[in-house]
């Protein structure tokens, strides 16, 4: 494994390279992409992508919703509320 803004390959070592997933979670994703172009070979492929973080993608939003949930109102669920509550 190697940081995406740090890759551990000389320049041109790569016909192709490809991000999948994992471009936008890089502390600098502009860095990650030039380090994505140095170590591809002049004329070569850069591809990347990613989720669509920005709330389009329901499943996603859906995962995300939930995940923000306080535990105990998760389990309280369509059940109503926890006794004790």
């Amino acid at each position: 494994m190697a940081d995406a803004c740090d890759l551990p390959f000389a320049d041109g070592s790569f016909d192709h390279s490809l991000s999948l997933l994992a471009l936008q979670l890089a502390h600098d994703s502009d860095l990650a992409v030039r380090e994505m172009r140095r170590v591809t070979c002049p004329g070569g492929t850069v591809s990347a992508a990613t989720w669509d973080t920005r709330g389009d993608f329901v499943a996603l939003r859906m995962f995300f919703d939930t995940a923000a949930v306080p535990p105990r109102a998760e389990r309280a669920g369509a059940r109503g509320p926890i006794p004790g509550d």
